[in-house]
C-alpha cells in the first residue's frame, strides 16, 4: 500500500482530496481500500510500541472514562448523557483482549489521512502513530468512514473474532471522543467525531 500517489499532495486538485471532504467516493472503494489495509498492514508481527495506540483496553479504562466526563461537561457530547457513554465504554473496554503476536498498525486511520483521486481511495498518509499491536486499533476506521451496511460487508471480509470488533468499537467510541473535543478548533474533525459517535451508537 503505497503512501503517495495521485491525489496524495497536500494541495491536490478539483478531483483530489482528503476522504473526509470527498464524499462522493463510494462505500465500495472505501471497503475495498480497508481491507487491502488489512492485509497489507496487520498480517506482519511487529515490535514497535506507542503508548497511546495498540495496547489492552484495560490500560485505558479510567483515562477514557475521565475523558469522557470532561467532554460532557464542555457539552460537546451532542446531547447525550456522558453517564450513558461511559457505561457503553465501560461495556465494550471489557470484551477479551488481543492474545495474538503484536501487529504493524497504522495508528491514526480516519478521513483526514486517507486522500482520494477521481473518486477512488489513492493513498494513506500520517504514520506518525505507527505502532504495534492489538489490530482493533486500526479497525475502528470501520465506524469513522464507513455506514452500516458497508462496515457489516467490511467484518465479513475480515477475519477477525467477535472480541476484537467488540474493542474495535470501544476504539471509535473513545477516537469520536477525541474529535468532539477537539471540534471548538477543528470544525472538520468534529464533524467526523459526530458521525463517529452516530455510527458507534447505531451498531
Amino acid at each position: 500500500m503505497s503512501t503517495r500517489g495521485p491525489g496524495a499532495s497536500a494541495a491536490g486538485s478539483k478531483a483530489s482530496g482528503l476522504l473526509l471532504r470527498r464524499p462522493e467516493t463510494s462505500a465500495r472503494q472505501r471497503r475495498r481500500w480497508l481491507l487491502l489495509s488489512a492485509r497489507c498492514i496487520h498480517q506482519r508481527p511487529a515490535t514497535h510500541l506507542n503508548a497511546a495506540r495498540g495496547g489492552p483496553q484495560s490500560e485505558r479504562r479510567d483515562r477514557i472514562t475521565q475523558r469522557i466526563i470532561d467532554v460532557g461537561a464542555t457539552g460537546r457530547l451532542l446531547g447525550y448523557r456522558a453517564a450513558d457513554l461511559v457505561a457503553l465504554w465501560v461495556e465494550l473496554a471489557a470484551a477479551p483482549e488481543w492474545n495474538g503476536p503484536p501487529l504493524w498498525l497504522h495508528g491514526d486511520l480516519h478521513g483526514s489521512n486517507i486522500l482520494t483521486h477521481a473518486g477512488r481511495v489513492s493513498a494513506v498518509i500520517d504514520f506518525g502513530d505507527i505502532t504495534s499491536g492489538d489490530p482493533a486499533t486500526d479497525l475502528a476506521v470501520a465506524w469513522i468512514i464507513l455506514g452500516e451496511a458497508s462496515r457489516a460487508r467490511f467484518q465479513r471480509l475480515v477475519t477477525h473474532d467477535d472480541a476484537t470488533w467488540t474493542r474495535a468499537r470501544a476504539w471509535a467510541l473513545s477516537f469520536a471522543v477525541f474529535y468532539l473535543d477537539a471540534a471548538a478548533t477543528d470544525a472538520v474533525i468534529g464533524r467526523m467525531g459526530e458521525r463517529t459517535l452516530a455510527q458507534v451508537l447505531a451498531s
